[in-house]
């Protein structure tokens, strides 16, 4: 079932890099990507082309290794290991970072918008 996800993934991304390219060759530059949600608005680039094939790259591996890894470490290093708390905690706390550091850099956006209304 995993593996099915990861190619259903690697089509997205694969359609969506290809309409964002489409229109950043045609110089339809002023899109929004709508990457960030309501608060993003972050214009098509080809950044965004760069890191969406990045994903893919990342799918793609994902789909050609034995996905029974149970975590990160285990993948890289070859073990079989179980899942412990240990890698849970460090998993946790990086998505954790990224999400404050993004709420806060999202915020400082809505924060010099309103000023510039005053």
């Amino acid at each position: 079932m995993q593996k099915y996800t990861i190619i259903l993934a690697i089509i997205l991304f694969t359609c969506f890099t290809i309409t964002i390219l489409i229109n950043v060759i045609r110089g339809n530059r002023n899109i929004d990507c709508g990457c960030g949600g309501i608060l993003g608005d972050q214009q098509i680039s080809w950044k965004i082309i760069i890191r969406n094939l990045l994903f893919v790259c990342a799918l793609s591996f994902l789909s050609a290794v034995d996905i029974s890894y149970s975590s990160v470490d285990s993948l890289i290093l070859g073990n079989e290991e179980t899942f412990d708390s240990y890698s849970f905690l460090v998993i946790f706390l990086a998505i954790s970072t990224l999400f404050i550091f993004s709420t806060y850099t999202n915020l400082l956006k809505i924060k010099n918008k309103l000023l510039e209304f005053k």
